[in-house]
């Protein structure tokens, strides 16, 4: 039979990092959940897009698959879209797109050609 050793607690200071850091994560998802909204029921062409673009970056600071799918929504033929999209939502969705190389290529190049 083998005896583990004690556990050492965590410091003040680790527990403060570890508390700051979930405090942090739910600012994040909150933010998340306000913006989704905000893209909804905005009534202007450009506080969508504002808050899709906002949303979007949100998602992918916090690890969410759905990133990738709302930058496509910003730089895909739409009606609230405008036109050109923003430059920012071609960069991060060719950061993005790390299954297809040719993809990521062809969103670069946009960038560069407009």
């Amino acid at each position: 039979m083998t005896v583990e050793p004690p556990q050492i607690p965590p410091t003040a200071s680790q527990t403060a990092m570890q508390f700051s850091a979930l405090i942090e994560a739910w600012k994040m998802f909150r933010r998340a959940r306000a913006l989704r909204f905000f893209a909804t029921s905005s009534t202007t062409t450009a506080e969508k897009l504002q808050a899709r673009e906002m949303l979007a970056v949100v998602l992918l600071e916090i690890g969410d698959v759905d990133a990738k799918q709302t930058f496509r929504t910003i730089v895909s033929p739409h009606p609230d879209t405008p036109s050109p999209p923003p430059a920012s939502a071609y960069l991060y969705l060719a950061q993005l797109t790390d299954d297809d190389p040719h993809a990521a290529l062809t969103l670069y190049s946009i960038l560069i050609r407009d």
